[in-house]
């Protein structure tokens, strides 16, 4: 992921060559922020009910930007993250299992059918990912978007509905 230009003065955000839903310049205005989520990476929640993801390595001139600007910085829910935890390179217990099907429910909103749904649409994708990443901490809708691109993007209109859905759940997490 490219650096943004965060331009207080300006009071907007470039986002050079952003990768999703295709790679092109995003310009950002005050206006079309609505929060700032504290994810990791960072993202930008638009008006529109967009994520747009922003460098790790620049959240703290994000939260700058977010405080000179007056907008809000939440933490949310990441509706995401308990979803692909199966894809981790890692054991959970039992427990640890039902606790997150238990939250995706009640927090995210989700029923069963769809959080196996979801899983199986993702799933041999985020394998893919966790055998280059060896990722076991955490993974986000980043992750699931950047695991689903190349696969999906040879037929556009399946990445983007798969984007348009992703975003839907991940707004289903509301602030913490």
């Amino acid at each position: 992921m490219e650096l943004a230009d965060i331009d207080a003065m300006r009071g907007r955000i470039i986002l050079p060559r952003y990768l999703f839903p295709a790679s092109e310049m995003r310009v950002l205005e005050c206006s079309d922020m609505a929060e700032i989520v504290d994810w990791s990476p960072p993202a930008i929640l638009t008006r529109q009910g967009e994520f747009l993801f922003i460098p790790a390595e620049q959240q703290d001139a994000l939260q700058a930007f977010a405080r000179e600007q007056s907008i809000p910085v939440t933490r949310r829910y990441d509706v995401w993250s308990d979803l692909l935890d199966p894809f981790l390179d890692t054991e959970f217990s039992e427990e640890a299992a039902m606790a997150t099907q238990v939250r995706l429910r009640e927090r995210g909103q989700l029923t069963d059918t769809e959080i196996a749904g979801i899983r199986k649409t993702v799933g041999t994708r985020m394998l893919a990912l966790t055998a280059q990443t060896w990722e076991w901490q955490s993974y986000g809708l980043y992750d699931a978007l950047t695991a689903m691109k190349p696969w999906t993007s040879l037929r556009r209109n399946r990445w983007l509905e798969f984007y348009a859905g992703a975003m839907e759940i991940a707004r289903r997490g509301g602030v913490k």
